[in-house]
């Protein structure tokens, strides 16, 4: 039985060591995602900052337009 018992304990052991391998392997998978997925969020913040800043600077446009006198707005 002791034979058996250290073999029990040698299986395990080795599947402990694959489930950690196992476990390394995707969760340096999932920072490498999480980290693709930042670089993707951030430049879609940067374009969204830059069309509202954008935005933000027509209607300062509009509104100093709609400060003159009608007949220059007109023109």
């Amino acid at each position: 039985t002791e034979r058996e018992r250290q073999k029990i304990k040698a299986e395990f052991k080795q599947l402990h060591q694959f489930l950690e391998a196992q476990e390394r392997h995707l969760l340096a998978k999932l920072k490498d995602l999480d980290d693709r997925i930042e670089v993707k969020w951030n430049a879609h913040i940067d374009k969204l900052s830059a069309e509202i800043s954008a935005v933000d600077l027509l209607i300062k446009e509009m509104e100093e337009k709609q400060k003159q006198p009608a007949n220059e707005f007109l023109q």
